[in-house]
């Protein structure tokens, strides 16, 4: 009689010349993981691309791995998203001090190969030569199945939900990163947790 929506989402790829190329990883499944943890062992230098949660996340497990790290965030600070712009400058220096190095407002332009390496050429005429690069750039809603079946989306895409977590359809429930609720899509696994409880 009543169905949930929990299809998750996928993570997003800007469309760059060289983000198909061998060495270039998103940040989002245990198969990735697994993929840039066999690569790793290949490489001296890496970057990721995004300064978000994820982002920070993934820099600190590849320098873990033993890589001389870069973030690459085209906004002004780290996890611009969820701190003020003196909580971010406090964050940076955290990172560095963990060895990680910080590039702020850089947007990465496109990907090259050079051999085994992968040089990056930012928006400012910089470039930065690495040899493993991950995308962690945020998500993007699984929501081809509702949209096909009619539901509403948000503005942003994510199937759009009310206070009580119902689409448009009153028997047709979302939660999670495919849902879009008061127009935000939460790129977290907690906000899907307490979803989950309330709709229970």
């Amino acid at each position: 009689d009543q169905l949930v929506f929990a299809t998750g989402s996928r993570a997003f790829v800007p469309p760059l010349p060289g983000k198909e190329l061998s060495g270039v990883f998103v940040y989002r499944t245990i198969e990735d993981l697994r993929g840039i943890r066999d690569y790793a062992p290949s490489c001296k230098r890496a970057a990721v691309l995004g300064g978000g949660l994820l982002g920070v996340e993934a820099a600190k497990a590849l320098r873990d791995l033993g890589l001389e790290t870069w973030i690459v965030e085209r906004g002004s600070s780290l996890l611009a998203r969820q701190l003020d712009p003196q909580a971010g400058a406090l964050l940076q220096t955290h990172v560095e001090k963990l060895g990680l190095h910080v590039c702020n407002q850089r947007e990465t332009q496109s990907i090259e190969a050079l051999g085994d390496d992968r040089l990056l050429q930012f928006n400012t005429g910089e470039c930065l030569r690495v040899q493993l690069v991950v995308f962690a750039v945020g998500i993007r809603p699984r929501d081809e199945t509702e949209a096909a079946c009619g539901l509403e989306l948000g503005l942003r895409g994510g199937i759009r939900i009310n206070d009580s977590l119902q689409t448009s359809d009153p028997n047709i429930y979302a939660i999670g990163e495919c849902a879009a609720h008061r127009g935000v899509i939460y790129g977290l696994a907690a906000p899907g947790y307490q979803m989950a409880d309330l709709l229970a």
